[in-house]
């Protein structure tokens, strides 16, 4: 038979251990991703063309005689405009999670395109295979327009207009699919 003083104890041991499982519940809880966690996204830079409508400029695409006007997408359809560097990292990573994420963002057209060389920009068009992808367009912004009209020096960046045409935001940086979904939603 237990004494009084085991008993004590055992209930005591008891007691700890159930303290113990809820407090490690309730910090894994806590550290765990919830469906109700707010995304932090990346605040846009002021550009002061926020508002204004798509500009008309043209791309050349990779089969080096193709011109294509980004103001000609169809109506009603969010663009993204993402300026990118062929052997930057974060271009890379950024397309990477578009492409990976193409089933929630198949709505939006993008419209990805460098200053650098032409053979770089087809280079990462096939090493990324972006033909595959029906809301891609890649091309060669051989007249520098989106660098002296958005005034980014950096890549990659980028720029989301809504279905009305508008500009939303403009980047420089990563930036989450879920970011670009919502704001191309607004």
């Amino acid at each position: 038979m237990k004494s009084k003083k085991d008993i004590i104890t055992i209930g005591i041991v008891i007691l700890l251990g159930i303290f113990l499982f809820i407090s490690a519940s309730k910090f894994i809880e806590a550290r765990s991703p919830s469906k109700n966690v707010v995304v932090n996204y990346r605040k846009p830079i002021l550009s002061e063309l926020e508002g204004q409508t798509l500009p008309s400029f043209k791309l050349l695409l990779p089969d080096s005689s193709t011109l294509v006007d980004v103001s000609k997408t169809l109506p009603n359809k969010p663009i993204v405009l993402f300026y990118f560097g062929p052997d930057c990292p974060y271009c890379q990573a950024e397309i990477s999670e578009i492409i990976k994420e193409m089933d929630n963002l198949k709505n939006i057209q993008f419209y990805l395109f460098t200053a650098y060389p032409f053979d770089q920009m087809r280079r990462f068009y096939e090493t990324f295979q972006l033909s595959r992808y029906p809301n891609i367009i890649t091309g060669y912004d051989y007249k520098f327009f989106f660098f002296e009209h958005f005034k980014i020096e950096s890549v990659p960046g980028i720029a989301i207009y809504g279905k009305d045409r508008r500009l939303k935001g403009t980047f420089i940086g990563n930036i989450s699919y879920k970011q670009i979904l919502d704001l191309s939603e607004k």
